[in-house]
């Protein structure tokens, strides 16, 4: 990567390919003098749009994320490629020259030209409301594996940041048809932006952008059921099974409501479920310890009682006290001898001398 005083006097003294990598709304408001505009997808999908060969390439963004991630790129296919350390936001701030629209200086580091509803943030009443009368739909515009890991009901992803100018123009025609009011979810810092360069996008095309809703966690709308689920609920409805399930799924269902995933609803519907059973659990471990620790005593103490000689299936009663302590009756030895009443009694010592 190359600093502010270097690029400058690499400017000076050479003539490197300068590229500005932005999007193209940002670069209205400013670039270096003598960049060319090329968007970072662009690039990325085509690196056969630089010169390529032995003339040094240096690439330009906002912050440097997207500059060094393509330079990076770049520099293992044999592309001979730099870039600016903390991009146009360092730049801008030791105060380099700058070519702006009209000679006029930008007032924020990252402007974006003005446009309707540019900082219009929606809070959750106003996106129900104009969800249900207006019928206004959800663009999402993080990267696909951050989308599918949760989002808002029928939200359209449109992951603007890695999209090429084609794709984007393909999906503006293909995804938005019939021109329904637009509300685009932020869930950080990128995707705040993004919103707001995709807001200017849709403007420009006759769209009704609406504006960025910010807390989207707090949505807890309900998405549509999807027909095969229709189809097993109507199958097992009045189902034992379905009936027993029911308590648990309406739980699901008020988790999901709160925390705004279902998958996590589940998991703490889990956790949840084994809180409640691990009194049974700790009983049942309990007795199961306690009767692996009485098995030599009671081996042992049958071993001392003697068996009933005249019935083979006789077994001596023996009793174990809570404590672990194992006792033999303190009368005559009582036997219970199976299909055969009433039990007998054994002679004590005394009775056995009078006969």
């Amino acid at each position: 990567g190359l600093d502010a005083e270097e690029l400058q006097e690499l400017i000076r003294t050479s003539s490197p390919f300068l590229v500005d990598v932005r999007e193209p709304e940002e670069i209205e408001m400013g670039s270096i003098e003598g960049s060319r505009p090329i968007r970072y997808p662009d690039i990325k999908n085509d690196p056969g749009m630089l010169p390529g060969g032995k003339r040094l390439t240096v690439l330009l963004c906002f912050s440097g994320n997207r500059s060094s991630e393509l330079c990076d790129k770049l520099s293992k296919t044999g592309y001979d490629c730099r870039f600016l350390v903390g991009g146009y936001e360092k730049w801008i701030a030791e105060e380099f020259p700058m070519r702006y629209p009209n000679g006029r200086t930008v007032g924020e580091l990252r402007g974006l030209p003005e446009f309707t509803n540019k900082r219009k943030l929606l809070d959750t009443p106003e996106v129900e409301e104009l969800v249900s009368s207006e019928g206004a739909v959800f663009v999402d515009v993080r990267y696909e594996e951050d989308f599918l890991a949760g989002h808002l009901p029928a939200a359209i992803n449109i992951p603007l940041r890695g999209m090429t100018s084609a794709e984007i123009e393909t999906v503006l025609n293909s995804r938005l048809e019939g021109n329904p009011p637009i509300i685009v979810a932020a869930y950080g810092k990128r995707s705040s932006f993004y919103g707001q360069v995709l807001g200017l996008k849709l403007l420009r095309t006759g769209r009704n952008y609406l504006g960025l809703y910010t807390v989207p966690h707090e949505y807890s709308a309900a998405a549509p059921t999807r027909p095969h689920v229709l189809s097993w609920q109507s199958a097992n409805q009045g189902d034992l099974l379905g009936t027993l399930g029911s308590p648990f799924r309406h739980g699901i269902q008020w988790l999901q409501g709160i925390f705004g995933h279902l998958a996590l609803a589940i998991v703490i519907s889990v956790l949840l479920l084994r809180a409640a059973l691990l009194p049974l659990c700790f009983k049942t471990e309990r007795d199961q310890a306690l009767a692996k620790k009485l098995e030599g005593k009671l081996a042992a103490l049958r071993k001392k009682i003697p068996a009933n000689t005249g019935n083979t299936a006789s077994q001596p009663l023996i009793r174990s006290t809570s404590s672990g302590q194992i006792t033999a009756p303190t009368h005559p030895a009582v036997f219970w001898t199976p299909n055969t009443t009433p039990a007998c009694s054994l002679p004590t010592p005394g009775q056995a001398q009078g006969q």
